[in-house]
């Protein structure tokens, strides 16, 4: 009896063992399950974080590109802009540059008109002294000429005088001699 009795014992140890293999296998199965769940889940989760944040940089990315593109048009406009007023200003410098050079000439030609102008008045200061002299010498001419003509004159008469007396004398001893 005792040995049926022990078999009986190793028997349900066996059982027992058995079972409780069968519950620890569940158990483990159990656990890697649920370890696989919260790992699917997690991979999940940060497989869906880190195709927003790749998303997010590429956004962020574009949105650089984009910006540095417009820096280079406006940039680029920029320069056009100072450029164009660079040749704006050059332009404007020329045409004073231009303009002064006229204006300098015009100066230069004003100087010779007056310097012209300054020895033909110098001329004829000179003619006009020249005449007057000659004026002066032509008003003593005639004086002398006036003087001459009166003393001729005054010849004329006294000559005109003697004839008549001598007319006259000689109708009186005329008179006297008939």
């Amino acid at each position: 009896g005792i040995n049926a009795e022990y078999m009986g014992y190793v028997k349900w140890n066996e059982n027992n063992v058995k079972c409780e293999h069968d519950e620890l296998d569940l158990q483990a199965e159990e656990t890697v399950q649920t370890l696989q769940s919260d790992f699917d889940t997690k991979l999940r989760a940060l497989t869906l974080k880190l195709e927003s944040k790749s998303k997010e940089l590429e956004n962020r990315n574009l949105d650089y590109t984009q910006k540095i593109n417009q820096m280079e048009i406006d940039k680029s406009q920029l320069a056009n802009k100072y450029q164009d007023q660079n040749n704006e200003l050059l332009r404007i410098i020329e045409t004073h540059e231009l303009e002064m050079e006229e204006i300098q000439q015009q100066l230069d030609q004003s100087q010779n008109t007056v310097i012209t102008l300054k020895e033909e008045k110098s001329h004829m200061n000179l003619e006009m002294d020249t005449l007057h002299h000659q004026f002066e010498s032509l008003k003593d001419q005639l004086e002398r000429s006036k003087k001459e003509l009166n003393e001729k004159k005054s010849q004329c008469n006294q000559l005109q005088e003697k004839l008549i007396q001598e007319k006259s004398n000689y109708e009186s001893s005329k008179l006297q001699g008939d």
